[in-house]
């Protein structure tokens, strides 16, 4: 209850002395209670119901502001599901993300918070795998959750859900760029092979290269990079870390739950805006997402290109080292004669002529869609907006691209 000090002992006896009619003193006096009654409960909520360590969990588990719980998870989940996959049963995805959250938590963490974070995922249409449908949820009790209620639980999952699609393209543009690398490493390997194969050694390692050229556009995967690099460092300092950083000062001063309430609106809303999830930057957003899918469906063709090349690179590889060792064995009389068989040449060593193709056209979908964008966001009057646009073009590498582009259009009108 309420520890009656010496002045609000004289307010209860103030209000003892009160007489029919004396309403102005009624309503002084009634300010004053709700003043003292909301103080106690906000601190009851902060000290005694952990309100705060209860939003800061979901800063560090929902909007990303534990790294090393995200690297843990998004390495878990490549660990244990299969390309393509849709479904994974919920106590194998609870059990990886508990996983990841024992990794990641800090000394002196409150297990309690730990143990809120939840798997939530989301109806799996045709085409989703299980990386469009996995989301997180935190479970929050009574009274905090009169603080944080069902509303601000759902604005959380879609900025959880953008920010979970936004490293998810990071990782598939790594994953991407570890594979060409590895590509050329097998064709670098090969050709510093001894033996009398190495004729055919610099055939596998011209193929890999070439396929390792064709799989990885480095201008093009740059620009990718460069674009993902931006909207994580704008989504995470300029949306997130300024946005916590206003409503943490701001819920040390609050007096009463509706200021409270109203901060904690604020906080939400605010990011639900810089991150272009209001119904105003629909059209945003969705080029954005646009963007997203040309960059994952560049990265996936490459898959399969670097894929089969792999595959064959590993069969005539290994081909030639058995042969290797086999010359080895007889220059020193070791074992019996046997056949060559059949040589390597170019001809055997190929990949589909589509593939390639289709490498070009998700790399020309992408400056499209990337083109787009950045049109959208030049004309938008938000600042932080403008501030990322900037960022994505502080060179002025694709403006001038674009003079390049209008000249040649120019020279082809005048021929």
């Amino acid at each position: 209850g309420l520890c009656l000090t010496s002045g609000r002992w004289g307010q209860v006896k103030r209000i003892a002395s009160l007489e029919y009619g004396q309403w102005d003193e009624l309503e002084e006096l009634v300010t004053n209670w709700a003043l003292i009654a909301n103080q106690a409960l906000v601190q009851v909520l902060f000290q005694r119901y952990g309100l705060q360590s209860h939003l800061l969990a979901i800063k560090q588990y929902l909007l990303f502001g534990q790294g090393e719980f995200v690297r843990h998870l998004i390495d878990l989940l490549a660990d244990n599901v299969q390309a393509g996959t849709s479904s994974l049963l919920h106590h194998n995805l609870t059990g990886i993300v508990e996983t990841a959250v024992r990794a990641s938590y800090s000394q002196g963490e409150d297990s309690d918070v730990r143990e809120r974070v939840h798997v939530s995922t989301m109806e799996a249409s045709s085409g989703d795998d299980l990386y469009s449908v996995f989301s997180l949820e935190y479970k929050v009790d009574p009274p905090c959750n009169a603080i944080i209620t069902p509303r601000h639980m759902a604005k959380y999952k879609r900025i959880f859900n953008f920010l979970w699609g936004l490293k998810r393209v990071e990782q598939a543009l790594s994953t991407s760029w570890r594979r060409a690398s590895e590509l050329s490493h097998i064709g670098t390997h090969a050709v510093l092979s001894k033996g009398k194969d190495r004729a055919q050694h610099k055939i596998l390692q011209k193929f890999a290269l070439s396929v390792a050229y064709k799989a990885c556009n480095m201008a093009i995967h740059q620009q990718m990079m460069h674009f993902i690099t931006n909207m994580q460092y704008y989504m995470m300092f300029e949306v997130l870390e300024c946005s916590w950083d206003t409503f943490h000062k701001h819920i040390q001063t609050v007096s009463d739950v509706d200021a409270l309430i109203a901060a904690h609106n604020r906080y939400v809303d605010g990011i639900i805006v810089g991150s272009l999830l209001s119904q105003e930057s629909e059209p945003d957003k969705a080029q954005i997402d646009a963007v997203f899918r040309s960059i994952l469906d560049y990265c996936f063709t490459q898959q399969k290109l670097t894929e089969i090349a792999a595959r064959q690179l590993e069969r005539y590889g290994l081909l030639s080292r058995e042969r290797e060792a086999r010359d080895t064995e007889e220059e020193w009389g070791v074992g019996d004669a046997h056949d060559d068989g059949e040589e390597i040449s170019a001809e055997d060593l190929s990949v589909p002529a589509d593939l390639c193709s289709s490498i070009h056209l998700k790399a020309a979908e992408f400056t499209e869609s990337f083109g787009k964008l950045r049109d959208m966001l030049g004309k938008t009057r938000q600042a932080d907006l403008r501030s990322l646009n900037f960022r994505l073009d502080f060179s002025e590498f694709y403006a001038d691209l674009s003079v390049e582009a209008l000249d040649d259009d120019d020279d082809v009108d005048d021929d």
